[in-house]
């Protein structure tokens, strides 16, 4: 877990405004709708170069892509785990 997260965490369980939570939501969706499909795009056009074993830019759009999928699961565990203050 990256800091930003913990510190994201942290922020959700002391309680957060409901302008706050969907900041945190509209993030969330850019990662899952948006970088996502970034990175996937990132994923086949390193493919196409072709030897996957000796592909650094397959290499980089690999380790690119489990850093989203880290920061998407950190997010959705803020998002369930946030106490909205009215």
């Amino acid at each position: 877990m990256t800091e930003k997260i913990e510190t994201l965490l942290k922020e959700v369980h002391a309680g957060i405004s409901h302008e706050r939570f969907e900041e945190i939501y509209n993030e969330f969706n850019r990662l899952v709708c948006t970088t996502r499909f970034e990175v996937s795009e990132k994923i086949s056009a390193a493919r196409e170069l072709g030897d996957l074993a000796n592909n650094p830019e397959y290499d980089k759009a690999k380790e690119w892509q489990r850093a989203v999928e880290d920061e998407i699961a950190g997010y959705r565990k803020a998002l369930n785990e946030a106490k909205v203050i009215s």
